[in-house]
């Protein structure tokens, strides 16, 4: 389940190719994938750009001229509880023998894809390698992601109209009463998607996560929302997000961001968030609709 808290590492890997389609493979004596073969890469880190990042992989850290770049693949695997994110580049015309730092690498060598089998190489690196086409998150195809809000929404609203109407008004949990999740989620919502805008529109844009506790605050001096109100409001929020998922592309949804706490994560990834918080309210939900069968609350 994608949640705010979820780690992503932003690397740039370069794949230096000779005419015998041999490939160069590295083994890192630390940082990404230490310990196996896999193409030069370096973590991108924050205000730096993909292209100088794969620059200084190659210049730097092999003492290669790269020529210029192409852009390739983006790939993405899971190793250690971090989400890894890998912007391939093509290296054009690039010249020179790989010489490196013990402390960079532990090993370099030329290989062909059709003998990666024999390799420990790290597998989506080989496998994309070898022409196989990486997995495609859902949160990046516009028609997934849309079936992903709306399919957690439907079940939000199927545990919430469980609850009898003379119940969803008064607290159940705590101070909330069930409309007050809603108009909590209603919220949510729209913040997640004028953030999400923001991560395609301002380069310098740092994505947060919705700050529950303000909205807590400040309903605590606000009168609780009608029933209607607020399915009203939770409906059209949700159109709204359709609509900008309608008319986005998949490049649009995997352009990367950055998290204002470090770190960075996909536009669909951030719009995905909406689903996600949605399942984590429904389970409030049915607790509340618990305790109601139950006589609880206040």
């Amino acid at each position: 389940m994608v949640t705010p808290e979820t780690k992503t590492i932003v690397a740039s890997a370069v794949r230096i190719r000779r005419p015998d389609d041999a490939v160069l493979l590295v083994r890192p004596a630390a940082g990404l994938g230490v310990g196996a073969w896999s193409l030069p890469m370096a973590q991108m880190h924050e205000h730096a750009t993909a292209e100088a990042t794969a620059s200084q992989v190659v210049r730097d850290g092999l003492r290669m001229d790269p020529g210029w770049f192409q852009f390739a693949e983006t790939l993405t695997f899971e190793r250690g509880g971090f989400d890894i994110v890998i912007n391939v580049f093509d290296a054009i015309g690039w010249s020179g023998e790989p010489r490196y730092a013990e402390r960079d690498y532990e090993d370099a060598a030329w290989v062909r894809p059709d003998a990666l089998e024999d390799v420990d190489a790290v597998p989506e690196v080989a496998a994309w390698l070898r022409g196989e086409d990486a997995p495609v998150p859902d949160d990046v195809v516009p028609e997934r992601l849309a079936s992903m809000l709306v399919e957690a929404r439907a079940d939000l609203l199927r545990t919430y109209s469980a609850i009898p109407d003379r119940d969803r008004t008064r607290p159940l949990d705590g101070d909330w009463a069930p409309v007050d999740v809603l108009a909590h989620l209603a919220s949510a919502e729209a913040y997640y998607l004028r953030e999400a805008r923001q991560l395609t529109s301002l380069e310098a844009h740092h994505w947060r996560p919705f700050n529950a506790e303000q909205w807590d605050a400040d309903r605590a001096y606000r009168a609780r929302p009608m029933d209607s109100e607020v399915t009203a409001r939770l409906d059209q929020v949700q159109t709204d997000s359709l609509k900008t998922i309608g008319g986005m592309v998949e490049a649009e949804l995997a352009h990367y961001g950055s998290r204002g706490g470090g770190g960075a994560l996909r536009v669909g990834e951030a719009i995905a968030i909406i689903a996600a918080h949605d399942r984590e309210h429904a389970g409030q939900l049915e607790k509340m609709h618990s305790h109601a069968r139950s006589g609880g609350g206040a």
